[in-house]
């Protein structure tokens, strides 16, 4: 198509995307812009109807027609190429009534039906037989009693379920991390949904005031297990009050780097690195069972073994952030492992989250307890529900009504991976799967106030060209143009 067009290529973009948008889609049996508006564009120069249109330039118009006509050609071999590759990997399967298989589910909907925690939990289910067929490729389940409240056909459609064949004892499983099932000789179980706790946390060992007159600490595993692999023995703690209104705190491995959101995309301070080797003693370290270092309006407070700490606010002493966990807390202390992070933090029933995008939610942004909030990037259109978008933002504001008086803040926990969020309506729970744990607090005190210090952070939102708006007003706006002259 280049080739055709070269030298001035772009120049018939615009023609590019309108042959596209109005050429017929073997997928959904029309064209896009049909599909979308529910008739075919009418255009000026008489796309589908001959004579609905007065040509004042008939040259210009056949000409347009004809390089229209290319593009459609040039895009009809590019989609037939690229069938041809996905047909290489595509196999039919057929089953058979009595047979047993296993169920491939879409995340959120493993969540919702099947006790499952977002993406990051198993993708299999089963073993399940088969009791009709009512379709091509379309079966009707036998679910256990446990699972009464799934209908075969309707809440759950099978025709919308990938089946696997019998596999055994080699069934390849679910994807990682595999928290709660257990395998057997006809395959997995995972419709247990106990929580099960992750080791006994950190202690800290040595915490001492670094050069730029923040806190720099070292964290070291208090008992080894290797549930979702090894712990990583040393850890680096540093906190700062970078600014007045905002407070951070980094946790990484003191001895490997690992992977953080470009310093150079997102400019921000580097934390300075433990002087001495691990193990060493230092001058001028300070260590209590539990102290604090005060800002201008946040309060950072640790403790240290196991370690825990808690933002609080200085004007009127209501704590933000706690990541303490007792033996009846569903959740762990600190978990830090190469490729699964977790930590959690205590909230007051009345506080009002919003946040955690980018996603669809059928309530919009507000934050419900026990509902899985899983991000995990994907370049898709916004049309579906409980679907990641684009973008990702692991931040949230907590409204509060403290003795009357309304008050905002917001936490930020800035990691590029793949993770889930557990709210629970008095605890929330981060469950990463690697990078670090690099914490910015926002203190408001309003809403407004945190939008301005959240996006003074991250930067600030770029106002959008008019152009962009819209694709076929912009078409029909050049039309018309085409049309007069």
């Amino acid at each position: 198509m280049f080739l055709e067009f070269s030298g001035n290529w772009d120049e018939h973009l615009p023609l590019i995307e309108f042959a596209y948008n109005n050429s017929y889609h073997s997928s959904i049996q029309m064209a896009p812009f049909e599909a979308l508006y529910g008739r075919r564009y009418r255009s000026l120069i008489g796309w589908f109807e001959v004579g609905e249109a007065i040509f004042l330039r008939p040259d210009a118009v056949f000409d347009t027609i004809e390089k229209v006509q290319l593009i459609r050609e040039k895009l009809k071999i590019a989609q037939s190429r690229q069938k041809s590759y996905t047909d290489m990997r595509r196999k039919d399967l057929e089953f058979e009534v009595g047979d047993s298989v296993y169920l491939k589910i879409p995340p959120m909907k493993g969540v919702k039906i099947f006790g499952k925690k977002g993406k990051l939990g198993p993708q299999y289910v089963g073993s399940y037989r088969i009791v009709s067929r009512v379709g091509k490729v379309a079966y009707e389940l036998e679910f256990p009693a446990d699972l009464s409240a799934v209908h075969p056909m309707d809440k759950m459609p099978v025709q919308k379920c990938t089946m696997i064949s019998q596999y055994g004892d080699d069934f390849p499983g679910p994807s990682w991390p595999f928290p709660v099932g257990h395998r057997d000789n006809v395959g997995v179980n995972f419709l247990s949904t106990t929580s099960v706790k992750i080791g006994q946390g950190y202690k800290l060992i040595s915490i001492e005031k670094s050069p730029d007159g923040g806190l720099i600490g070292h964290l070291q595993v208090k008992e080894k297990n290797n549930i979702y692999g090894p712990d990583i023995p040393h850890l680096q703690l540093y906190v700062k009050h970078e600014t007045e209104d905002h407070l951070r705190i980094h946790i990484t491995d003191v001895e490997e780097q690992r992977w953080e959101v470009p310093y150079n995309l997102l400019q921000r301070n580097t934390p300075p690195s433990l002087k001495q080797n691990v193990g060493r003693s230092r001058k001028n370290l300070f260590l209590v069972a539990e102290s604090e270092y005060s800002g201008s309006e946040l309060i950072f407070n640790y403790k240290n073994d196991p370690f825990s700490f808690s933002v609080k606010r200085k004007s009127n002493g209501q704590t933000i952030f706690n990541s303490s966990s007792d033996d009846s807390d569903p959740y762990s202390n600190l978990v830090f492992k190469d490729q699964y992070l977790e930590i959690s933090t205590k909230l007051p029933k009345d506080s009002s989250l919003y946040g955690l995008g980018e996603n669809t939610q059928p309530h919009g942004i507000k934050l419900y307890p026990n509902d899985p909030y899983t991000l995990y990037t994907t370049d898709q259109p916004a049309i579906n529900l409980n679907m990641d978008l684009y973008g990702s933002h692991p931040m949230y504001m907590d409204l509060r009504n403290v003795n009357g008086v309304g008050n905002a803040h917001a936490v930020l926990l800035l990691n590029s991976n793949g993770m889930d969020v557990l709210y629970r309506g008095d605890s929330l729970t981060y469950k990463v799967i690697g990078g670090v744990l690099d914490f910015y607090f926002f203190s408001g005190p309003t809403p407004l106030d945190v939008v301005d210090q959240y996006t003074s952070f991250i930067g600030r939102p770029a106002p959008m060209p008019y152009w962009s708006f819209g694709e076929f007003e912009i078409l029909s706006s050049s039309l018309m143009h085409l049309y007069l002259w």
